[in-house]
């Protein structure tokens, strides 16, 4: 069973990835691969990583460091998928 510590941190970064996706569709009106959806996915799996990528090389659990870095490769993980997904039409 998820306790409340790994409950929030899964919570928080799906926040995360979604308020990435709401900025790169809504905000900047960036086309996507999937649109709002292929964006949302992209996303938290870029928030994902960087927390993971975060809590491996420097050891940080939930703090500004780790939201962050997550924050930081969610976007860089949706602006590769724009790049990638400028080249296909839907």
């Amino acid at each position: 069973m998820l306790g409340s510590f790994q409950l929030n941190f899964i919570l928080l970064h799906i926040i995360c990835g979604f308020t990435i996706a709401y900025l790169g569709v809504y905000v900047l009106k960036r086309q996507y691969l999937g649109g709002i959806w292929g964006a949302i996915v992209i996303s938290v799996l870029g928030a994902f990583s960087g927390a993971l990528l975060s809590s491996i090389f420097i050891g940080s659990s939930m703090d500004l460091l780790n939201i962050g870095s997550s924050v930081i490769l969610a976007f860089v993980f949706l602006f590769i998928y724009g790049k990638a997904s400028r080249y296909h039409s839907d």
